[in-house]
């Protein structure tokens, strides 16, 4: 038998109680950690569903689980998670932690050389984080698609940077899978559901990424990953089945938020 790390209700509860996104992945990281992720099987699935019903609580403490997930993709555990939950008929976190091949992605090549036609020259790293800083305008609509992560982190930590230019960034095809692991770990941005939407809407995004998150979208939400003929049929189908167990959205709420 599979033993729990924590109740899904403490688990929510004590989310529920810290003010920030922040804080409470990183709360759920120290306590979960990736030695004993595994025990925690049970409870991610508990979590998961309640986030299904009307219970607003709950679906805001998806969000840190969901986003936690997500990041951790590429991790050995995460594979055995799934082979857990699939054994244990752990419905939700084997749709969650699934992770296959999704359309190719575009590797950025990170260390090429870049000519500012501005400046007429090639430009450093040095020199483009130190732009990224605070950047004109016209300087964010270069730096949005530099291939370095170290310019691309400055970035999008920097006060200048708005939503619609994030938006840019997770709907640019081919994907660019640097950008999106970044971005994924940007709690400002992924609080945002239109920016969760937009990244899973990505047929490049890696299904590992793109799965737990749609657990945190609203029902109206999953309609458009539903329609999006583009996408993988696992991210699709996922979608359908959760749109089928969410509660009908309230009439005043049937729009993106």
């Amino acid at each position: 038998m599979l033993k729990s790390g924590q109740s899904a209700e403490a688990l929510l509860r004590s989310l529920n109680a810290l003010p920030e996104l922040e804080m409470r992945i990183r709360v759920l990281r120290s306590r979960v950690n990736l030695t004993n992720l595994l025990d925690w099987a049970p409870t991610f699935e508990q979590l998961l569903q309640l986030s299904l019903g009307a219970d607003e609580k709950a679906r805001r403490a998806v969000l840190p689980l969901c986003l936690f997930l997500s990041q951790e993709y590429e991790h050995p555990l995460h594979g055995q998670l799934h082979d857990i939950a699939r054994n244990a008929q752990l419905w939700n976190l084997e749709r969650a932690t699934a992770n296959f091949e999704v359309s190719a992605q575009q590797a950025d090549v990170i260390d090429a050389p870049l000519v500012d036609l501005v400046k007429g020259r090639e430009v450093s790293v040095g020199e483009r984080r130190s732009m990224a800083r605070r950047p004109t305008r016209q300087a964010i609509e270069r730096l949005l698609f530099d291939p370095h992560p170290l310019v691309l982190t400055q970035l999008f930590n920097g006060p200048s940077i708005t939503e619609d230019d994030i938006l840019r960034v997770v709907t640019k095809r081919p994907a660019r899978l640097i950008a999106l692991q970044l971005l994924i770990k940007k709690t400002r941005w992924m609080a945002r559901s239109r920016i969760r939407a937009a990244l899973i809407l990505n047929p490049g995004c890696p299904s590992g990424m793109s799965l737990p998150l749609l657990y945190t979208l609203k029902k109206e939400n999953l309609s458009l990953i539903t329609d999006a003929s583009a996408l993988p049929n696992i991210i699709r189908t996922a979608a359908l089945q959760l749109k089928a167990k969410l509660p009908p959205a309230p009439n005043h709420c049937r729009t993106m938020h």
